[in-house]
């Protein structure tokens, strides 16, 4: 069982970059989040790796709901002799997308099973998982849906 601590650094530096954002009833809108929007966005968190099956939760941080988290799974070649490379790199890279609706601070545990690595000994495999995308669910039309059905008590 391996387990990768330092996803929530590599998610970090890269979530400003690359996290994308689409709106409900804007599915043509698609936004990059800043490194301060970013802090609220879903994260990855307690993946292990067991027999080439990755398990993990996506955490929502939105104070909205969330749904269709987009994972990017990448399995990282790296060389035993960095220096001297040899020729295809066996490294791969796959998107896997949870669809399941989470709500605001809630937990969603995916399962994703990878293809097994060729076996070679000439260099290792390093897998990482980040979120590249994720739809959010706004409130705000049922908040002014809830506005206007107010009647006074009589």
């Amino acid at each position: 069982m391996k387990s990768f601590r330092n996803l929530n650094f590599v998610l970090g530096n890269a979530v400003g970059l690359f996290l994308i954002s689409f709106q409900l009833g804007h599915a043509d809108t698609v936004s990059v989040l800043s490194v301060s929007e970013a802090l609220h966005a879903p994260t990855v968190l307690n993946v292990e790796m067991r027999d080439n099956v990755m398990t993990g939760e996506i955490v929502n941080h939105s104070s909205d709901r969330v749904r269709d988290v987009e994972l990017l799974i990448r399995q990282i070649w790296h060389w035993n002799n960095e220096f001297r490379p040899g020729a295809n790199p066996p490294g791969a890279a796959d998107y896997y997308t949870v669809t399941a609706e989470i709500p605001s601070g809630a937990t969603e545990r995916f399962t994703y099973k990878l293809s097994p690595p060729p076996s070679r000994s000439d260099g290792y495999f390093e897998t990482v998982v980040t979120v590249a995308g994720f739809t959010e669910i706004k409130e705000e039309m049922q908040e002014q849906k809830n506005l206007n059905d107010w009647r006074p008590v009589s």
